[in-house]
């Protein structure tokens, strides 16, 4: 259950995506395994670095995961037919990073386009609880 603090976190991220150009920003409780996260999915619209071949805007579509990574092993999550994919993090304890990592330990989690991963890595259930 989300308590009062929890609300105003998100809520808090919510505003920081938002200020970061990202829309669609639903909060919700990510349940991966047998631990939850606070969370919130999102997408942004991104244009690639000058010098890539494929110069055509593209959009992501993740979810923003407060707190640690649940596990140390390599898994996938597996959540409506959709295989999600740890796509970054920070894990440290590093106040030059605080401005771009406000929130402390994170994590990001992107739909995987490859099923190659399905025979090289742990499946873990995921479940989200939209607030």
């Amino acid at each position: 259950m989300a308590t009062n603090e929890d609300f105003n976190r998100l809520n808090t991220l919510r505003t920081w995506l938002k200020d970061n150009d990202c829309y669609d920003i639903r909060a919700c409780i990510l349940k991966l395994g047998n631990s939850e996260r606070l969370a919130c999915e999102y997408k942004q619209d991104r244009m690639p670095p000058e010098g890539a071949r494929n110069q055509s805007p593209y959009t992501i579509y993740g979810f923003y995961v407060m707190g640690d990574i649940p596990t140390k092993k390599t898994v996938y999550y597996r959540y409506n037919d959709v295989t999600w994919y740890i796509g970054g993090y920070y894990q440290q304890d590093n106040v030059q990073y605080n401005d771009f990592h406000p929130f402390g330990h994170n994590f990001l989690l992107f739909p995987s386009i490859y099923e190659d991963i399905l025979d090289k890595w742990d499946r873990v259930k995921m479940d989200v609880n939209y607030l």
